[in-house]
């Protein structure tokens, strides 16, 4: 699917001629994307270009054992589970570092067959190739730049007049950007934190905040007594957690779950405590600010 995913005719989904359905597979995006167009034809002529390159190589040992653990740590992700099914598509991005081995493995045969093949033309096929890599890197680059989804271009040049928003262009809503937004640079917060939070803001500009994260608890969550302010991000099930949403083929569900009542338990028990007050507050994913209410001292 990583191999045809760049071929797509349908977007934001790849075809799965496993389960015969389209799933959901999102490019230019931060988290799941692809390699691009050349990642697949060379990933297609990598057999054929280690069997040329092997013979000839100058370090077949050193070159092989490369080659092995890359291709071991590769592999050593798939088995990794994720629910729904299919979000194996947002591991790309940890695996970058096949990249470099797949080319070295492709690219360098290939220009090495055909300076030989070109004989004293050898200096005019480097050049093309280097103007053919050019063109192609430059398409990619426009295509990218152009539609990238965490960062248009209309959000750069806004980014660009307003250096004090650091507010990013999707998920505007999280709670931690809110409260970066309108806190001290020295105030301390807590986090009622699971799976996907979003914590850096809450550091701030200069990471001189003071960031705590909320233990679990039988019984009422404790909130440190010094700290004043209290996330609560807790998305994940409102995204992916709809009982109907097990694979990717299923993305009508997306973001249609509910949060979990453990989700919601610091929630809650803060909006029942009169130490608190509730400062923002967004419902439909699960995102909220309190702040503690100032006592009046006699």
């Amino acid at each position: 699917m990583l191999v045809i995913a760049p071929f797509s005719p349908v977007q934001g989904a790849v075809w799965n001629p496993f389960r015969g359905a389209w799933w959901w597979w999102p490019a230019n995006d931060i988290s799941m994307s692809n390699f691009g167009a050349l990642f697949s034809v060379l990933a297609l002529l990598l057999l054929p270009c280690v069997l040329f390159a092997r013979r000839r190589a100058h370090s077949p040992a050193e070159a092989a054992a490369a080659g092995l653990s890359a291709l071991a740590a590769y592999l050593l992700t798939l088995p990794i589970p994720t629910r729904p099914i299919g979000f194996f598509s947002s591991s790309v991005r940890y695996l970058i570092f096949i990249l470099p081995f797949l080319a070295a493995w492709t690219l360098c045969p290939l220009v090495i067959a055909a300076e030989r093949l070109a004989g004293r033309g050898a200096g005019a096929v480097r050049i093309g190739l280097a103007l053919a890599m050019g063109i192609y890197a430059t398409s990619e680059l426009r295509r990218f730049g152009l539609g990238d989804s965490y960062a248009p271009l209309e959000w750069v040049a806004y980014a660009f007049q307003h250096p004090e928003d650091r507010t990013p262009f999707v998920r505007r809503n999280r709670a931690a950007n809110r409260f970066d937004a309108i806190a001290g640079p020295d105030e301390a917060c807590a986090i009622d934190v699971s799976y996907d939070t979003w914590i850096y803001p809450a550091y701030g500009r200069g990471w001189t905040r003071r960031v705590e994260f909320l233990k679990r608890s039988e019984g009422p969550v404790e909130v440190p007594p010094d700290v004043d302010w209290v996330i609560v991000d807790r998305s994940w099930n409102v995204f992916f957690g709809h009982p109907k949403f097990v694979d990717m083929g299923h993305s009508e569900y997306l973001g249609r779950g509910r949060p979990s009542a453990d989700d919601l338990k610091v929630y809650r028990q803060l909006t029942k405590d009169p130490a608190f007050e509730l400062v923002y507050d967004d419902r439909t994913q699960n995102q909220a600010l309190f702040h503690r209410r100032r006592q009046n001292v006699p």
